[in-house]
């Protein structure tokens, strides 16, 4: 299996069609602007992922990891460990000290462990609330 980099404008439809065939709310594509790698066999893209990076503390954030729907469960977790695989010798090489994920899926919290992950809460649901960025004023920091 390999890794490729996404693609902004040609890989937002597939992997909108993975969320919603996986029952889940499509990512505004304007969130997928960070590092995102997809993992493919031949011409079948199995999985994809983004890395989200605060390099005010050190801290990359392993995000949104999607499967294409007909994968197998053998290909999505080769797919994962080899997106995490390359997402961390990136983290490490920018200076990166730690690198946080999100899972829903036990299988995928089982496949994370076996590429080194803890598990810090064991029960958290993953949200987003999208905003409309407005220039303003900020009253809370007044």
């Amino acid at each position: 299996m390999n890794v490729r980099l996404y693609e902004q404008g040609t890989d937002y439809p597939i992997v909108k069609n993975w969320w919603e065939e996986n029952g889940m709310v499509a990512m505004p594509e304007h969130l997928l602007k960070a590092t995102g790698y997809i993992s493919h066999e031949g011409d079948k893209d199995i999985a994809a992922a983004w890395l989200y990076m605060d390099y005010s503390v050190s801290v990359a954030w392993c995000n949104l990891f999607i499967s294409n729907p007909e994968a197998s469960p053998k290909q999505i977790h080769q797919a994962h460990q080899d997106i995490v695989e390359c997402f961390q010798i990136f983290a490490e090489s920018e200076g990166f000290s730690v690198m946080m994920a999100f899972y829903e899926k036990p299988s995928l919290v089982k496949v994370a462990k076996r590429s080194g992950f803890m598990v810090n809460h064991q029960s958290v649901t993953e949200m987003f609330k999208p905003l409309t960025p407005q220039p303003q004023e900020m009253p809370c920091l007044l």
